[in-house]
């Protein structure tokens, strides 16, 4: 063997230890982005399975559940959580509605009229983010709602297309043309949700 073939020898000699770390290396990382990756589509389908839908969820549901966790936390750091109609903004006059969520299921809701209503009832979220509420002395159906999330905040918007304003039990309701539309329900603020809740009694 010649010199420049030992050399080259030794070279690929030297080499052969650092090779091999590497691709145990690059093995290992395969191994486990495959383990997390399995673990990810096995809880996806323990949920599925649990909740009756897809074997992968779908981003709606996906979406759901995000509106859902941040419905959650709300309710926990606030102790309530009250929607208000026309997008959130208080027209202050007799259109306006304020449905609040409170701890262990309860709901309250006033409707404002020629006079302030207060309803007091339950409410509950299914697996998908549908909302129902029921306030028996309300005596008409609430329509089936959706809890979403988009970049603004949480909203709440009827099920059935075509949903429009609920006129209840105020008698008469004042809308002008221009403030916009009393769908989604928008969370109020915090110095707004206090004052609410203050009042329920």
């Amino acid at each position: 063997m010649t010199p420049p073939q030992k050399a080259r020898l030794n070279k690929a000699q030297h080499y052969q230890p650092i090779a091999l770390i590497l691709f145990i290396a690059v093995v290992v990382v395969v191994a486990c982005v495959q383990v997390f990756e399995w673990q990810r589509g096995e809880r996806y389908r323990q949920v599925a399975t649990r909740f009756g839908g897809p074997q992968m969820p779908s981003r709606p549901m996906e979406e759901a559940h995000a509106a859902m966790a941040e419905f959650d936390w709300q309710l926990h750091t606030r102790k309530s959580i009250t929607f208000r109609s026309w997008n959130g903004v208080k027209l202050g006059m007799d259109a306006d509605t304020d449905l609040t969520f409170l701890p262990n299921g309860k709901a309250h809701m006033f409707e404002y009229g020629f006079s302030l209503i207060a309803y007091h009832g339950t409410y509950h979220i299914n697996e998908l983010g549908g909302v129902t509420v029921n306030f028996p002395t309300y005596k008409h159906a609430w329509p089936l709602m959706q809890l979403r999330k988009d970049s603004k905040s949480l909203l709440l918007e009827p099920k059935a297309p075509g949903t429009e304003f609920q006129m209840g039990n105020r008698g008469g309701a004042t809308i002008q043309s221009g403030q916009g539309k009393y769908w989604p329900f928008r969370p109020v603020s915090a110095k707004a949700e206090k004052e609410i809740r203050d009042q329920i009694k």
